[in-house]
């Protein structure tokens, strides 16, 4: 497994954010990240933990599961976001 999340920057996870409740700070109320601009973070270098895979993972995720399972649960979530976005 690479030493990163395979991110390919499609700005989908940001824009399917209204069911998450430690994000609905960011909700701008259509479920859109409202820090979301084109496909990118606006403050991607002061963005939430949560929205940090790597950092998310050795934080808050490491003690559970393996890199890899975190990684393959992280893009089959991106998969299926791209499928509904029909990317």
């Amino acid at each position: 497994m690479e030493n990163s999340y395979p991110c390919k920057y499609c700005g989908n996870c940001c824009r399917n954010i209204g069911d998450i409740s430690v994000l609905s700070q960011l909700d701008r109320g259509d479920g859109i990240c409202k820090h979301l601009y084109g496909n990118l973070c606006s403050i991607y270098y002061e963005r939430p933990i949560f929205c940090r895979i790597d950092e998310g993972y050795n934080k808050l995720y490491a003690h559970l599961l393996s890199k890899e399972e975190y990684y393959n649960i992280n893009l089959t979530v991106c998969e299926n976001l791209n499928k509904q976005k029909q990317i």
